[in-house]
């Protein structure tokens, strides 16, 4: 019965002052309504925008670890072939090994290997040699046994010179190491 009691007194303490429970709910309403939704609302885009970066890493991270497997592949093959590639690209520039392979090819061929200078510019993938040789041979056939050595090699350009009835040949040529 005093239930009953408390919730007539209560309907009755609302019909007779509104004005005081229209102010109560509207500072309800600012307090947890306004001021809650808020910072709720900034929460929420904190997490939507975390949850995208973090989608968007996610799939950033995918693609790279693609690529990983595929250069995983690449370097297992090279490593089984990796022994057969030193003869033909050491790991070394050994400008000395290869010019005496150079000075061989170019007396084979009718020349005389007169100064032999690695440029000073060395390059990432191989190193610039300026070569000058003097001769009457056949040049054509001389470039090509050059680049046949075993190693790997690339004629860069080729110049003729007359200096007082001698003939010299300037041969720029590039070498490659791992």
């Amino acid at each position: 019965m005093k239930l009953a009691n408390n919730f007539k007194r209560n309907f009755e303490f609302i019909e007779s002052h509104p004005k005081f429970y229209l102010y109560w709910s509207l500072v309800v309403l600012v307090i947890f309504g306004l001021l809650g939704i808020g910072p709720l609302i900034k929460i929420l885009i904190v997490k939507y925008s975390a949850s995208r970066d973090i989608s968007s890493t996610t799939v950033r991270l995918e693609e790279k670890s693609a690529e990983l497997e595929s250069h995983r592949f690449i370097l297992e093959n090279f490593e089984k072939l990796h022994p057969n590639f030193g003869v033909y690209l050491p790991e070394e520039p050994n400008t000395e090994d290869y010019m005496v392979d150079f000075v061989g090819k170019a007396e084979a061929g009718g020349f005389t290997v007169v100064s032999f200078s690695p440029q000073r510019n060395i390059k990432d993938d191989g190193i610039i040699l300026d070569i000058l040789m003097e001769g009457s041979g056949n040049v054509p056939a001389l470039v090509s046994s050059v680049e046949s050595l075993k190693r790997l090699s690339q004629v860069e350009e080729v110049s003729f010179l007359d200096v007082k009835g001698v003939n010299k040949v300037r041969v720029i040529v590039k070498i490659f190491s791992i």
